[in-house]
């Protein structure tokens, strides 16, 4: 009784696995038990009622299974050609989510967890304030996605952007992971500056205390995701107003308004921007009220107008 509750964990973890694999419980051909946990015949009835009392097979050493998986590892990646190892292959995958953190303190992944080695994934991101110079990325590794709560890797700038208004830079991150470890690039499109780093697999290790913090926030991640949804409405509601305004703005626009409709455009945008600036506590509602009513506004003039301000580019930090 008073493991109970340690005891139906097991199962959560499970289900977990099964709903990343996005398979049924029905679609499990064997059950195979492996390591020390499993010897509890409390843990073996529960997997055994939950499979639908499906046999579970306890005959695989552990140990065994391990230094075979590892041999036949280090097999391949030594070039070994054999015909006892030319069928097999052994997967590895990232078991945590990687990405960085961006405006509003979300963490942006490129990199989602369970994801095959290697993988490469590239994303294009902007700038958060007008003629901001440079930016400060930090990387963190984590399934949470408010970036305090995950575990910092690494941090790296991208110096010198020349001056514009944000929402106009062209951004390039770059995430390239491996066995070797995870290389990062930045990339500003019009300048081709770049800046790389590399972190290996032995750095920065998540200590006794920072795994139970970690463990804490999947406890509350109801909450952190009420948080996630609320900073994900208020910047799609700033970057389709940016895109909105540079759109009107534009010289050589590719959608015609007459100066009173570009005006009226004008003040809506600049209104909702300083009231973002102003009101960093409205709630989600708010943000989606305020964007639908811009897009009503647009679509009243020219229904053309939000589609050219273009998608929805993540941003920098500041």
């Amino acid at each position: 009784e008073l493991n109970a509750h340690l005891f139906c964990g097991t199962l959560d973890i499970v289900q977990k696995a099964l709903r990343d694999a996005k398979l049924d419980k029905f679609q499990i051909h064997d059950n195979v038990l492996l390591g020390n946990s499993t010897h509890i015949l409390k843990i073996q009835k529960l997997l055994h009622d939950f499979f639908n009392r499906k046999k579970l097979r306890k005959s695989i050493n552990l140990h065994e299974a391990v230094a075979c998986c590892a041999e036949v590892q280090e097999a391949i990646l030594s070039g070994d050609n054999s015909e006892n190892i030319r069928d097999l292959q052994v997967l590895d995958v990232t078991p945590l989510s990687l990405g960085f953190e961006t405006a509003s303190r979300v963490m942006t992944v490129l990199i989602k967890h369970n994801t095959i080695n290697p993988s490469k994934q590239t994303q294009t991101f902007t700038t958060h304030s007008d003629h901001q110079p440079g930016a400060l990325f930090q990387v963190y590794e984590d399934k949470c996605t408010i970036s305090m709560d995950n575990n910092l890797l690494d941090k790296f700038e991208l110096t010198d952007i020349p001056p514009a208004l944000r929402g106009v830079p062209q951004i390039e991150m770059t995430f390239d992971l491996d066995a070797n470890g995870l290389s990062m690039s930045l990339m500003h499109k019009s300048t081709e500056k770049e800046n790389e780093i590399t972190i290996t697999n032995h750095k920065n290790h998540l200590t006794k205390e920072e795994s139970k913090h970690m463990q804490e926030a999947v406890t509350y991640k109801a909450e952190y995701e009420k948080r996630w949804y609320k900073v994900s409405s208020q910047n799609s509601l700033e970057f389709f107003t940016i895109n909105i305004k540079a759109t009107a703005k534009d010289e050589k626009p590719q959608v015609k308004l007459n100066d009173e409709d570009k005006q009226k455009i004008l003040v809506n945008c600049n209104k909702i921007l300083n009231c973002l600036d102003r009101n960093q506590s409205a709630k989600k509602e708010e943000f989606e009220y305020q964007q639908k009513e811009l897009e009503k506004v647009c679509n009243s003039m020219i229904p053309k107008l939000s589609q050219s301000a273009g998608g929805k580019p993540g941003e920098m930090p500041g």
